[in-house]
């Protein structure tokens, strides 16, 4: 970590991860938000991560870290640990009891980010941003839309951009979840499942962020097992019985019907079990729902044994 400059009152901690997605100049970056910080008259502090090997821009921010010791600091992982981490990290070497967090390019206009801090207030503990109005191809509005519409049908809320890396938060949102993977994309998510609470407003989006974006088709994949995760983590994680006994009381009955449909072939028709495949996939079926099951007993007695001492829930008021 570069910069030992002694400590000093923060209200506002910026975090922003420099990881495989792309970034902008770095420095202007900077400039542009602290101006904005600046203009609201909030004491900031800028945390950079660099996850993995960046020199040039490592060099630049340096030489603006030497200009800046009170309110920048730079940390840099010696290998690529993905963006979740970064951010961690980033919270972890923060003081600030409001914490935004930015791309390492420009996704909305820098004199948006004052929106964000007009619309906190006591009622909110997470504002993440909606670039709107959309102006990328018509492709990436469709993939964003179906992504979404995956998310909203799992989790039952109606976000239209929660994978969009500005956002602003009280400190205690991080302090409870826990972020890793790719599950960054969905903090305010994660946070409404610990009971915060979480709103999205529009901001507009900024001209170097319209491009077409195409990935690969194993990005694609790992955004649905990403989906797939988080829907477990939000329904299932303090009752795995619920998932994994339905699943296998799911299973076993539909071995138990085949199985009783050819053993019902076998009594009053001429149909020997041992030409019949169909039977042993009866009986597949039914050690596979046993096993499911006793998989999700299994975890339930594990969660139980080892309950976090810390609650999953927030108390808002004590009224006495």
């Amino acid at each position: 970590m570069i910069n030992n400059a002694p400590k000093r009152q923060v209200s506002v901690s910026v975090l922003i991860p420099i990881s495989e997605a792309r970034h902008d100049d770095l420095t202007r970056v900077f400039n542009s938000h602290k101006d904005i910080l600046e203009d609201l008259d909030l004491s900031y502090e800028f945390i950079f991560v660099f996850d993995g090997h960046y020199p040039e821009e490592m060099q630049s921010l340096a030489a603006l870290a030497e200009k800046c010791p009170e309110t920048l600091k730079i940390i840099k992982f010696n290998k690529y640990y993905g963006e979740a981490k970064a951010l961690n990290t980033a919270f972890l070497a923060s003081e600030g009891e409001l914490i935004l967090t930015l791309p390492a390019y420009f996704q909305v206009k820098p004199q948006e980010i004052k929106k964000l801090f007009a619309e906190f207030s006591d009622e909110v503990d997470v504002i993440v941003g909606q670039r709107y109005p959309r102006r990328d191809n018509l492709l990436n509005r469709i993939q964003s839309k179906l992504f979404h519409w995956l998310i909203n049908s799992f989790s039952g809320e109606s976000f239209h951009d929660i994978s969009c890396g500005v956002r602003l938060m009280r400190r205690k949102v991080l302090e409870r979840i826990n972020l890793y993977g790719d599950m960054h994309r969905f903090i305010p998510l994660l946070a409404i499942n610990k009971g915060f609470r979480a709103i999205e407003i529009p901001l507009r989006q900024a001209q170097e962020d319209i491009h077409l974006r195409i990935y690969g088709i194993g990005i694609y994949l790992r955004r649905l097992l990403d989906i797939l995760t988080l829907f477990f983590l939000i329904k299932f994680t303090q009752k795995p019985l619920r998932f994994f006994g339905l699943l296998g009381f799911g299973l076993f009955f539909i071995g138990l019907l085949i199985s009783l449909l050819t053993v019902f072939q076998r009594i009053f028709g001429d149909q020997g079990l041992s030409e019949r495949p169909l039977f042993l996939v009866g009986i597949l079926f039914l050690l596979v729902g046993l096993q499911t099951f006793f998989i999700g007993l299994v975890a339930e007695i594990i969660i139980f044994m080892h309950m976090p001492s810390e609650p999953d829930y927030n108390i808002e008021e004590i009224v006495e």
